[in-house]
């Protein structure tokens, strides 16, 4: 828990702590508390932290500046301790569940560079083993392209000579 009566204070703070958790006054000695909220929401390394906003009568100004600059959640500061309480666990449940959303967000990108690293391995060597034949028979040629809907298929194809003038073509879908 860190405390200051400082707009200033609380944004040089931020630049070595990030709060889950940032319970504002709407008056500070050098700013609003709404500007502040602004601040700490437009900052990346602070943007995801939640921010309770607190104020001496609830109006629907101040509820609306409230939501304008990005609070989490607003009250009176003449609160029932019970409901604060409510309040503050509820914002830091939040958090923990978009930490955690975060987390798992990234070990899916993680896996999913994985997995096209190894789909583009895949298509290499399906290339590699799809055969490119150039047949003549007669005044009859006969080639061949081989291009996948998605990056690899399950299609394959051959064309084989059966001797004379004759081929043989495989197809499967």
């Amino acid at each position: 828990v860190m405390i200051s009566d400082s707009g200033i204070n609380v944004l040089a703070k931020t630049k070595f702590f990030i709060p889950d958790l940032l319970i504002c006054s709407d008056i500070l000695s050098d700013m609003s508390g709404f500007d502040l909220c602004k601040k700490i929401k437009q900052q990346n390394q602070t943007e995801n932290c939640m921010v309770l906003l607190l104020y001496n009568v609830e109006t629907k100004e101040s509820s609306l500046k409230s939501l304008q600059a990005g609070a989490d959640d607003f009250m009176e500061t003449t609160f029932d301790g019970l409901v604060f309480q409510a309040k503050v666990k509820s914002l830091l449940r939040v958090k923990s569940l978009s930490d955690q959303l975060k987390e798992k967000y990234s070990e899916l990108e993680e896996k999913n560079k994985i997995l096209d690293a190894q789909l583009e391995m895949s298509r290499q060597v399906q290339t590699a083993l799809v055969q490119k034949p150039e047949i003549s028979i007669n005044d009859i040629r006969i080639s061949s392209l081989y291009l996948p809907a998605i990056a690899i298929g399950g299609d394959f194809y051959d064309i084989i000579p059966v001797g004379g003038n004759k081929a043989a073509v495989i197809v499967g879908d």
